[in-house]
């Protein structure tokens, strides 16, 4: 038999350490034996109740700093005590909540809209500007990802937002003074600078501008003869002269406007023979209120530019058919014969065009 010599010191180490091992062993032996097992019952709770102040609301700009509504609920409960988060879900009537704009709102239990916020939320979900949408809101509540979450009744709202666009309607005798139903330019940065394209058929080219579909809110006019470029309150008939199609500026900062009688052509290395050479010149559809031309084009790419030179001229920073100054060539993909159509009568910012291949 072989007697194996174990060092002292080492024993003493390996009695120590069987010793600790054993003890863990022991204890977490007993901790299962003795720890009961907690199962929250979540049968027959109780959903939140949601209120508010408004059920029906027409909201305004020159209110945007004010209230609009206040949301509050009750807290929910189970069979025992716990901390719930909560969020606001607004949806269009009718649609079950498929795709709610959801609107946190922490561990509290209301939440408070002014105006502003509110009427930027309504637009969020597609109500359009200036109509009664049919708003259902609920409070989604929650206490953890392993518990099902809990539904408040379905609170039901009519809201009209307000347009967040700065445009101004142009009535003039090119369409019987109507307000309601004249060509708008528009402030596409929303700093009181508004542009667009308006053809002024026969008459005698006057027109003014209003800042709502009628005659009762702010009304703007020319501060002399019709032609002098400033802009008074309710001023005289601005005037075009000879009636026609034109770009309209108005600084409202400043208190000024111009009009510019633009013709539009199509340029560049897919025009066959002119090129970028000169226009193609294009021709105005009242009708349809754009400009359109039908031709054969080389692959290659095209702009669109006002009378015959650079400093009005229009490509696509993004090849999506919106248009921008001074953007981007147009690609011309094959050879072929296109129909082309020019649209500026949206307003400034809302410039597009179509490229349509026969």
């Amino acid at each position: 038999m072989r007697i194996l010599k174990i060092n002292s010191i080492k024993m003493k180490k390996l009695i120590k350490n069987t010793l600790y091992i054993i003890a863990a062993a022991l204890v977490v032996s007993a901790c299962k034996k003795d720890l009961p097992l907690i199962i929250l019952d979540t049968s027959d709770p109780t959903s939140p109740k949601l209120t508010a102040t408004e059920s029906k609301i027409a909201l305004l700009e020159a209110r945007e700093s004010n209230t609009a509504v206040i949301f509050n609920w009750t807290k929910p409960a189970y069979n025992f005590k716990g901390s719930f988060k909560y969020t606001l879900q607004f949806a269009k009537a009718g649609t079950n909540f498929a795709t709610p704009v959801n609107e946190s709102a922490g561990n509290d239990l209301t939440k408070t809209y002014t105006e502003k916020a509110f009427n930027a939320l309504i637009l969020s979900m597609g109500v359009q500007a200036g109509t009664e949408g049919n708003v259902e809101v609920r409070i989604k509540s929650v206490l953890n990802d392993s518990v099902p979450p809990l539904y408040s009744n379905v609170y039901s709202m009519l809201v009209t937002p307000y347009s967040i666009e700065q445009f101004l309607y142009v009535p003039g005798d090119y369409q019987g003074w109507d307000p309601a139903s004249a060509q708008i330019i528009r402030s596409a940065n929303k700093n009181k600078q508004y542009e667009g394209y308006i053809y002024f058929a026969g008459g005698s080219g006057e027109f003014k501008f209003t800042d709502a579909p009628n005659w009762n809110k702010g009304i703007f006019g020319d501060a002399s003869t019709g032609t002098s470029g400033n802009v008074a309150s309710p001023g005289n008939n601005f005037k075009v002269i000879p009636p026609g199609y034109y770009k309209i500026n108005a600084n409202m900062n400043t208190n000024t406007w111009t009009a510019t009688s633009p013709t539009w052509g199509l340029i560049g290395d897919a025009v066959p023979t002119t090129g970028w050479n000169s226009d193609r010149d294009m021709t105005y559809d009242a009708a349809s209120k754009t400009y359109k031309i039908t031709m054969d084009l080389n692959a290659g790419a095209i702009k669109f530019r006002a009378n015959d030179d650079w400093p009005i001229n229009f490509g696509d920073d993004g090849t999506n058919g919106s248009l921008e100054y001074n953007g981007a060539n147009i690609p011309i993909g094959a050879a072929g014969n296109y129909t082309i159509t020019l649209d500026l009568h949206g307003g400034g910012g809302k410039y597009t065009y179509v490229v349509k291949k026969n």
